[in-house]
């Protein structure tokens, strides 16, 4: 299991926290102890989704997390971005239970200079509000402001992790 890339596999569990701590400071000992520790679930991922040439909004990465597989709440992780000159990418993030998801975060990226060159923007969202018993969905979205021939909005890389 890699611990700074996404090389990770469904289940894959990552463990960060402190077991225990003593620390003395003019004579005053304090020891902390946990019994639990804050464990990170690979859930899944999905990769380069994009929207070119079009105005309506396309779904572009989605993740479905399997009922009862996540117990407290997920962190959301995307790359996106958007080329085309004069083009603004609207990326969403959205969260729900499966056909039902909400709005939980907008990004739009404005391309004033070149048609090849991208401007990105990471997507970044964490989410404990959902009945993690059901099943729940994450979805990109892309959105092209103009719709011209070279615009487009992508998602490079959507992961998934829960606790």
């Amino acid at each position: 299991m890699a611990l700074l890339d996404t090389d990770f596999s469904e289940g894959d569990i990552l463990t960060a926290g402190i077991i225990s701590s003593t620390s003395s400071v003019n004579g005053i000992t304090t020891t902390v102890n946990s019994n639990t520790l804050t464990k990170l679930m690979y859930v899944g991922s999905d990769v380069e989704g994009s929207i070119a040439s079009s105005t309506n909004e396309t779904t572009i990465a989605t993740v479905v997390i399997p009922a009862n597989t996540v117990s407290t709440g997920i962190i959301a992780e995307a790359n996106c971005g958007g080329k085309g000159a004069g083009n603004t990418s609207i990326i969403k993030l959205k969260i729900g239970a499966t056909s039902s998801e909400a709005l939980k975060q907008t990004i739009n990226l404005v391309q004033t200079a070149s048609n090849s060159d991208y401007v990105t923007a990471p997507v970044l969202f964490y989410d404990s509000t959902q009945t993690w018993t059901n099943e729940v969905t994450v979805l990109i979205t892309g959105t092209n402001g103009t719709g011209g021939a070279s615009d487009q909005t992508i998602c490079w890389q959507l992961v998934v992790k829960g606790y």
